[in-house]
């Protein structure tokens, strides 16, 4: 599976399948019953626009349904 991943330092998107969830605090549910889910995501090779090994929070994350 490809998640979609904007580089912070050029704005730049791109795709990958090469990343891990870390920090998973598993679904956390506010006061009027929204859920999101509070892990990271790890790149596990460089960014192809900058170089660097982005760690991404979950939310972070472009949709591929938007």
């Amino acid at each position: 599976m490809k998640f979609i991943f904007v580089c912070p330092e050029n704005n730049k998107i791109f795709e990958s399948d090469r990343f891990r969830i870390i920090d998973d605090r598993g679904i956390l549910t506010d006061g009027s019953g929204n859920k999101t889910w509070d892990a990271k995501v790890e790149l596990l090779s460089s960014c192809p626009f900058c170089g660097s090994k982005h760690i991404f929070d979950v939310n972070e994350l472009t949709c591929p349904f938007t």
